[in-house]
């Protein structure tokens, strides 16, 4: 029977399991695009008031929610791919050297996927049903993601910092594992976080309760998708050949 109920958390398929499947993947893709984009692209990481933010963690968060949590490990794991080969050939400062380290992109990211998930999953029945109090259960259980991620970066933080030997300089090191920059980064990556899945969710709340879509409205809605993914491919590769 535990056995049974485990299974069902890893393998629920998010709010929109009854998406068809050509649609759920192709929606699946284009998250992954965009995490990539960001790690690639240097837009998922920015400094606000001493907080080191990952907004990364956003999208992987709602992926969660949407598609529940082995289609976020996935683009978890993507996501810390695409960071860890930017790190080794194209860091931009010495804080983006440690997510050279596959603990701290690839099983990091990856983690934050499956996390989020299957928190997502407990409450199921309450975020689809009981609006209000699902949506307060969502915000503390991003609140706790933020928390698990930034704590765990910091420790890992130390950890290659002291195995590697990394030059880094002791102003950052503070920075990263300091508790008010600590405390702050959790704040922000989890308003972060809590904003994109509660927006997610409103989304596919409203739209269970709208008829179906006109084939015009379908057509747009893909062209709008093809139209995103081809723009982030090409910012993509346009910064990679510049910040060469």
């Amino acid at each position: 029977m535990a056995k049974g109920a485990v299974k069902k958390l890893f393998t629920w398929k998010g709010l929109m399991a009854d998406s068809p499947t050509p649609i759920r993947r192709t929606a699946i893709g284009l998250l992954a695009l965009i995490c990539c984009a960001m790690v690639a692209t240097q837009t998922s990481y920015f400094v606000v008031f001493d907080a080191h933010i990952i907004a990364v963690l956003a999208p992987i968060t709602a992926c969660g929610l949407l598609y529940g949590p082995l289609s976020a490990m996935l683009v978890g794991a993507l996501t810390g791919l695409v960071e860890m080969g930017h790190a080794l050939y194209l860091p931009l400062d010495a804080y983006e050297a440690y997510f050279a380290a596959p603990s701290n992109s690839i099983l990091l990211f990856a983690f934050m996927g499956l996390l989020m998930g299957v928190l997502f999953a407990l409450v199921d029945g309450f975020i689809a049903k009981r609006r209000s109090f699902g949506i307060v259960v969502l915000i503390l259980f991003c609140l706790l993601g933020s928390a698990v991620f930034s704590i765990l970066f910091s420790v890992l933080v130390n950890a290659i910092n002291s195995l590697m030997h990394l030059e880094v300089p002791a102003q950052l090191i503070s920075d990263i594992t300091g508790n008010r920059e600590l405390i702050n980064q959790i704040l922000a990556d989890f308003g972060l976080m809590a904003l994109l899945a509660i927006v997610g969710g409103e989304v596919v709340s409203r739209q269970g309760k709208t008829e179906e879509a006109t084939l015009r409205e379908t057509f747009q809605s893909w062209l709008a998708v093809v139209m995103i993914g081809a723009y982030l491919i090409t910012a993509s590769l346009a910064y990679t050949v510049v910040t060469a």
